[in-house]
């Protein structure tokens, strides 16, 4: 096995800005084309509620102007609901339900998502953070974006 001493991101580049986005609400639209005039991508975190017309971005808007534009999509999810908050079965119920709701919508397997609300910045109901990772990578999410600090 090949052990990589200098990873890299594509055309050898050895840095990375990242854009993420939350909430899916209408001001994304204005954003995304910000970001697409110079050149730029960014991660749009959509929770379902926002998308069924509660004071989000339109399906419409999300699949012309952010995916259309090569921007991608992320789970938020399904009512905003903050992990470490909630026992197991409702963290699950939060992300599988929002997932496939996103990806009937879009048509596509959408795996990254960043954490809603306060996402696990504390814990009660019983949640650690071991419990939500196991039960997000059971969902089958690559990866969650969090508020910062909060874990490693």
């Amino acid at each position: 096995m090949m052990r990589y001493k200098f990873l890299r991101y594509p055309g050898g580049k050895s840095k990375a800005v990242t854009f993420s986005y939350d909430d899916g609400v209408r001001q994304d639209v204005l954003f995304a084309e910000t970001l697409t005039k110079y050149g730029l991508k960014g991660t749009f975190n959509f929770n379902s509620f926002a998308m069924r017309g509660n004071g989000g971005i339109s399906v419409e808007d999300a699949k012309n102007v952010i995916l259309g534009k090569g921007h991608e999509i992320a789970v938020h999810g399904l009512n905003h609901k903050a992990e470490g908050t909630l026992r197991p079965i409702e963290g699950i119920r939060e992300v599988i339900d929002n997932r496939i709701e996103l990806e009937n919508i879009f048509g596509m397997i959408i795996r990254g998502m960043a954490y809603p609300d306060s996402g696990i910045t504390y814990f009660t109901n019983g949640a650690s953070y071991p419990a939500v990772k196991q039960y997000l990578t059971e969902c089958d999410i690559c990866y969650s974006r969090t508020l910062g600090g909060d874990n490693n």
